[in-house]
């Protein structure tokens, strides 16, 4: 069989604006795609947006009660929190399926892919990878090649640290062109039938200037529309590579829309008398760390910022002191993670300093379930949870003693938590990043964009969005590799045809 298939996916591209940029001629060659394609919307059907949660569900077909992959931090079977890889996907990757059944793939710049799969075909890691090292991708040589193609491998480059907002305004496109260099090169290759090549750039600029695109005032108020456009060259230098046979799949995984606030739940708790915090305030090691971790994205050559996120002992040392100005003995639950809104109750036996009886355990999610279906804006006077799940009711599998024990839904999505765990008094404030020094103005929604074209795919408008469950065994299908056993989503293929 000559037929390949590719998918391009624009990380959280907002469908809404993607109407938009094609129908002004900002995206012209998604847009001729768009005409004699397939078109919808993707949709996620967990409450909580992650991006590794949401990708570990694209690539393994599972959800994350089966594939693991909650959070960016999680808690282990130790009660300690670590960093999430493509490592911690448990049970077969779509990489796995696709290689047992003899097709060649390549994954670039997928999350939670590291270390790169070691399939056939080739990889390289996506952002769950430290930095730019030759570990980063498979097979050995891979790196050393890209680097002699087009130099030092700007692996995270487009990401937002180290640099100011007016600076960053110019980078996102920037490095979204520079993608489409390397993702046009490997698209040459001749070793693979599916390619799936991953985009940060429409992600980052509207979490950090939907603002600025809505006042429509400013330097910064065209890098969304930018952007866009450096993604629709992305799209056509890709299909400009392609075969009449092949099958072309452009998608995001989730969109986005503007964030109304951050939310400081663990000054939430705290306030509710459910946290206790060290009256002596942080440790002198959280002190220094939090001091160090400030200073080296600005003074560190960056292959040494990289290789020092590469140790081990970086990871283990922010996981103990992240919680450090916590009094475990007086607390019941607190927050932890990255994402939309995880609660963990400080549960005695399976917490490292757990006080809450397994007897009192459904008593207090349901005491803090209440209290924070009372918690409301104080700009607007609305609630801004719009639920509160119990794990369980959201998830399934054999992972499920992995998940939060709650989980926020947020009104219309547009709450995020403060990365900033600190001892700030305000619940509500500004959401400033790690390493940033303005604040984020975007967040998730749960609907993305989705698009399919080629010679097996009748042009029209889906029914319904596709879940991003179905995304891996559609794909399997199409190859006719078929679904392996376990896969929990369910081939779209025929209403694509329809």
């Amino acid at each position: 069989m000559n037929d390949r298939l590719v998918v391009i996916a624009l990380s959280e591209a907002s469908p809404r604006l993607v109407d938009e940029f094609c129908a002004r001629g900002v995206m012209p060659r998604l847009a001729a795609l768009r005409a004699r394609g397939k078109n919808g919307r993707t949709r996620y059907g967990a409450p909580c947006l992650l991006t590794p949660q949401m990708w570990a569900t694209i690539l393994t077909g599972r959800g994350a009660g089966d594939h693991g992959i909650f959070d960016y931090w999680q808690r282990g079977r130790d009660g300690r929190f670590r960093e999430m890889r493509g490592s911690g996907i448990q049970g077969p990757a779509l990489w796995n399926a696709l290689g047992e059944r003899g097709i060649a793939s390549g994954f670039v710049n997928v999350p939670m892919t590291y270390p790169p799969p070691r399939s056939k075909g080739f990889a390289i890691a996506g952002q769950d990878a430290p930095g730019d090292h030759p570990s980063i991708a498979f097979p050995d040589d891979l790196h050393g090649q890209i680097v002699r193609e087009f130099g030092r491998y700007h692996h995270k480059d487009i990401f937002p640290g180290r640099q100011g907002k007016e600076a960053y305004a110019g980078t996102v496109p920037t490095e979204v062109r520079r993608q489409a260099d390397l993702f046009a090169w490997l698209a040459r290759r001749p070793d693979w039938r599916f390619l799936m090549l991953f985009s940060h750039g429409t992600a980052f600029a509207q979490h950090y200037f939907w603002d600025d695109m809505t006042r429509r005032a400013g330097p910064a108020a065209s890098v969304v529309e930018r952007t866009f456009a450096a993604s629709d060259e992305l799209i056509g230098r890709v299909a400009d590579v392609l075969r009449p046979t092949d099958t072309l799949f452009v998608m995001s995984e989730c969109g986005a829309g503007p964030i109304a606030s951050g939310v400081r739940l663990n000054t939430w708790l705290h306030q509710q008398g459910l946290l206790a915090r060290r009256r002596r305030g942080a440790s002198g090691a959280a002190r220094v760390f939090n001091l160090v971790r400030t200073l080296a994205p600005r003074y560190l050559p960056r292959r040494a910022f990289h290789f020092a996120n590469r140790l081990p002992l970086k990871s283990a040392i922010q996981a103990s002191i992240t919680l450090d100005g916590i009094d475990w003995p007086r607390t019941t639950a607190f927050h932890r993670g990255k994402g939309e809104g995880n609660i963990y109750i400080n549960l005695a036996g399976r917490e490292p300093h757990g006080v809450v009886p397994q007897a009192r355990y459904d008593i207090v999610r349901d005491d803090i379930i209440a209290r924070l279906g009372e918690l409301r804006d104080p700009n607007t006077g609305e609630r801004v949870a719009r639920a509160v799940h119990r794990r369980e009711d959201i998830f399934a599998g054999e992972q499920l003693a992995a998940a939060p024990d709650l989980c926020v839904e947020w009104l219309d999505f547009k709450y995020m938590p403060a990365e900033d765990l600190s001892s700030v008094d305000e619940i509500f404030g500004p959401r400033i990043r790690e390493y940033m020094s303005w604040p984020t103005t975007g967040s998730h929604r749960p609907e993305g964009f989705f698009l399919a074209t080629g010679p097996r795919i009748a042009a029209g408008e889906l029914d319904a969005p596709i879940d991003l469950m179905d995304l891996a065994p559609t794909w399997l299908g199409m190859l006719g590799a078929g679904a392996p056993a376990g896969m929990q989503g369910r081939s779209a293929f025929a209403r694509l045809r329809a």
